[in-house]
């Protein structure tokens, strides 16, 4: 009988054991959605802040102007909807061939530069699995925008998302946003 009560109390702890260890499972699963989640949301809520605002406005709320070099200033200080048409091809080149010493282009290539830096990290955590392919649909707007996938872009407008494909050749590591502009296949 001793050897019964044993074999039941063997038992008994292992079952013990298994219930202790998938709840502790559990746990550690549903404390990581909700890290990731917070995570996400700190994502989203930096790029939807003011501090990416003017960058995000390069990507889509430019407007022709007959002037082929307007001047920008009201973007820097304005909540205006619309900006002149800017030559950012030529804004965008590589400085080793001419000197970027035009105020205006040093402050849309900061622009440019602070969303382009915000998609490499957003592609650091992509690659790592940070975050998920459906995470990652939050950003699919912008993405599409630099990616410029469509063939209906009005003309200035494609000349201005080649624009910033040029300068993430330039300046990024291409295959990190090849990676983003892909993550649906």
């Amino acid at each position: 009988m001793d050897q019964d009560v044993k074999d039941y109390l063997e038992v008994g702890s292992f079952i013990g054991g298994v219930i202790v260890f998938t709840k502790g499972v559990w746990e550690y699963s549903a404390a990581n959605k909700t890290k990731r989640a917070e995570f996400l949301k700190s994502l989203a809520s930096e790029f939807d802040s003011k501090t990416y605002f003017r960058s995000k406005r390069l990507l889509d709320d430019f407007i022709v102007s007959k002037r082929p070099n307007a001047v920008i200033k009201n973007f820097i200080d304005s909540q205006i909807d619309a900006l002149p048409c800017y030559n950012l091809k030529q804004t965008f080149r590589d400085h080793k061939t001419a000197a970027i010493v035009d105020d205006d282009e040093l402050m849309l290539r900061r622009e440019a530069d602070k969303i382009l830096d915000f998609f490499s990290r957003l592609s650091y955590y992509f690659n790592n699995g940070l975050i998920s392919v459906k995470e990652l649909s939050y950003f699919d707007y912008y993405l599409q925008k630099i990616n410029y996938q469509r063939t209906n872009y009005a003309p200035h407008e494609k000349e201005r998302l080649e624009a910033f494909k040029l300068y993430i050749a330039l300046y990024f590591n291409p295959i990190d946003f090849e990676r983003l502009f892909n993550h649906k296949k």
